[in-house]
């Protein structure tokens, strides 16, 4: 089930619990290591009287390494992107007085579309000759490193691609259930991709990745 139950259980919360304290213990770890960058950056000696004005952004990507797999902090934003979907959807359900398991049904849809669209997207917009070249690595979390397979994760997913992907998937949706319009359900969509968008770049800034122009005013400093 993907829609989170309304009354969690007490194993629930401790499980909720433990991963936060986890996943802080982690972060504090990278902050540390950010300010002590910081103070060695040479933003300090170029802006003196603003201290607090800028960072040395040199957050560890990687969140931890479980079986020697790589989780990472993008992944984790990237799921947390999908929690605003059924959070809100569920809301508006609700009120239009709609079968609330029609909602798990377009989650898969969503879920599907996005993941298949980002990919291909990357695929066919950046890497298209690589690919072609390699096409078990399109759909497969996994890259032939110096004649070795190494499983890498999806590395290489592209926004305008998800956005394609979801109008596709709501489209085929609403096609199979005719009880929604394609007009309908953009009132519950823009509202999650929103959100959902805003914790995905979160992730971009953890990889340090998708930033903007050289500036010589007060700013994030990547190493």
């Amino acid at each position: 089930m993907l829609i989170l139950p309304s009354r969690p259980s007490a194993k629930t919360f401790r499980q909720l619990a433990k991963a936060g304290v986890y996943v802080a213990k982690n972060l504090a770890i990278d902050i540390i290591s950010i300010h002590e960058a910081h103070k060695s950056s040479p933003y300090p000696t170029q802006y003196p009287m603003y201290p607090l004005a800028y960072i040395l952004w040199q957050l560890n990507p990687v969140l931890a390494q479980p079986f020697g797999f790589e989780l990472r902090w993008y992944g984790l934003c990237f799921v947390l992107g999908f929690l605003f979907f059924p959070t809100i959807g569920r809301a508006i359900f609700a009120r239009a007085g709609k079968n609330p398991d029609d909602l798990e049904r377009a989650i898969h849809y969503v879920m599907l579309g996005t993941i298949l669209g980002a990919r291909l997207g990357h695929v066919f917009f950046y890497e298209a000759t690589y690919y072609l070249q390699h096409p078990l690595e399109i759909l497969l979390p996994i890259r032939n490193i110096a004649g070795h397979w190494k499983f890498t994760g999806y590395q290489g997913l592209a926004s305008h691609g998800a956005t394609i992907g979801i109008l596709t998937s709501i489209y085929l949706f609403t096609r199979r259930y005719p009880a929604y319009t394609f007009r309908w359900f953009m009132t519950p969509l823009s509202i999650g991709v929103a959100l959902g968008g805003a914790s995905i770049r979160m992730g971009n800034f953890t990889n340090s990745e998708i930033y903007g122009k050289p500036t010589t005013l007060l700013v994030v400093g990547l190493p």
